[in-house]
């Protein structure tokens, strides 16, 4: 089974995870001692913003809060988003049954040879080592987890913004144009159901999350709440659920 499955959801918002930051070690000369600096975690400030993904105004405090990250640390993390531990466990799940598939079903949702962020994908670097990896893990006969032993680096499923009726009549999306940024999207449904739910469900939430943490800066900014409401009400933002060879080893 697939351990290892990451949720983003790009453009306007992303959520990520703490990066170590390693310190950087001096020369040792000869005979002298040395002891390394142990390697840190930078840990984000965290915020919460149950009340404005909720509808309310930012508080001072968070906008003060905001102010400071943003020029003292650059960096900054959110609670009271409203995406359930349950939520992401079961679009976790859903995503393990598909990268589990045999490689020959993945491919078949495919879109636009991987190219739209869209349905099944495996990064291009990383196609051309697919049939070395493979010949090699085959040779060891020691790798049982199926991506990896189709000589899968890493792979990803993609989905965009869930249109509208009204919206799939706007030439805005439907135009040539349009349907570059807003390919259909390809569901493996016969096969994992569960996943196009889960996952538009976290998309839906994670716009609402978007709006709010787009609207706390604005204010820290000094600006109407709403000012960048007009400026992303048409994005074009996708969400991935990925897996990748070097997390699962690791893991195990």
């Amino acid at each position: 089974m697939h351990q290892c499955t990451r949720l983003l959801h790009s453009s306007r918002w992303h959520q990520d995870v703490c990066v170590p930051r390693a310190t950087q070690q001096s020369t040792v000369h000869h005979a002298q001692l040395h002891t390394a600096t142990p390697p840190t975690t930078f840990r984000p400030p965290i915020i919460d913003i149950d009340n404005v993904v909720g509808g309310k105004s930012p508080t001072a405090w968070q906008t003060e809060q905001v102010q400071h990250e943003c020029l003292e640390t650059g960096f900054l993390a959110v609670t009271g988003h409203g995406i359930e531990d349950t939520q992401l466990q079961q679009l976790f799940l859903a995503a393990e049954h598909l990268f589990d598939l045999p490689l020959d079903v993945k491919l078949q949702l495919v879109v636009e040879d991987m190219q739209r962020g869209r349905g099944y994908e495996i990064s291009p670097e990383h196609k051309q080592y697919m049939q070395q990896y493979a010949e090699a893990h085959q040779q060891r006969q020691c790798c049982p987890e199926p991506s990896a032993a189709a000589g899968i680096l890493s792979e990803r499923f993609c989905c965009g913004l869930p249109l509208t009726d009204s919206q799939l009549q706007d030439p805005y999306y439907s135009s040539e144009l349009g349907q570059v940024f807003f390919t259909p999207d390809r569901w493996p449904t016969p096969v994992v159901p569960e996943l196009q739910p889960a996952m538009e469900q976290c998309y839906k939430q994670c716009e609402v999350i978007s709006d709010a943490v787009l609207c706390l800066f604005a204010v820290a900014l000094g600006m109407p709440e709403d000012s960048f409401q007009a400026k992303t009400n048409k994005h074009h933002s996708n969400m991935q659920v990925w897996w990748d060879l070097q997390q699962h080893q690791h893991q195990h």
